[in-house]
């Protein structure tokens, strides 16, 4: 089906200047405690299993507009570095960081994210989830992490989540001069850059 306009936009700017690593996220995070390296990689298939976007990649060349394919099954790389006997990690992860946003992400080629984590003692590790802002906002990385947890430690997860193409098949039928209406309305006499009011620090 086809993109949304917002991701139309990623989609651009990410093929007109290659490597530049626009929209290439990386999240990573220690992890201390006992980790199941296996039921970990595990908890993280079943989220990518239960939402389509994940297994997705982007087609454009030929069409009119492009379009995401998801795939019925998608397996993401995975990288398991051992770094116990590692004497200056912070070095080696900033070097190893710069070195995952360098390959970047081929957008015809699902899916769009990898994994890496690196032992760096008994009960310590550091994890990075690299992935294609295509993929997801802000919001929903949150819930993911939230969900993979709930697989992680065999609880109950939320009910069969919508498919991103029941937003998309929204958002393509919506009226553009009805949203235009509205905020040229609720936007009438402001004539400079206004303030939100949401520059308060939390």
């Amino acid at each position: 089906y086809e993109i949304s306009p917002l991701q139309a936009g990623m989609l651009f700017h990410s093929l007109h200047r290659p490597g530049s690593g626009a929209y290439f996220e990386q999240c990573w995070c220690t992890l201390e405690g006992p980790l199941e390296t296996e039921r970990f990689r595990l908890a993280w298939q079943k989220v990518i299993n239960r939402h389509g976007v994940l297994r997705s990649e982007c087609r454009w060349e030929g069409l009119d507009n492009p379009v995401q394919l998801i795939y019925d099954t998608a397996e993401p790389a995975w990288e398991i570095l051992d770094w116990t006997a590692q004497r200056d990690t912070d070095t080696a992860f900033a070097e190893w960081l710069a070195q995952d946003r360098g390959r970047g992400f081929r957008l015809d080629q699902a899916p769009l994210m990898r994994f890496a984590l690196m032992r760096l003692g008994v009960d310590r590790c550091r994890f990075v989830w690299s992935f294609h802002h295509l993929l997801m906002d802000g919001w929903c990385g949150a819930l993911l992490v939230r969900e993979m947890l709930r697989h992680y430690k065999g609880g109950e997860v939320p009910d069969e989540p919508a498919p991103y193409r029941n937003y998309v098949e929204w958002r393509a039928g919506q009226d553009e001069t009805i949203a235009e209406e509205y905020w040229r309305k609720a936007l009438a006499g402001l004539e400079a850059p206004t303030p939100l009011g949401m520059d308060r620090h939390i």
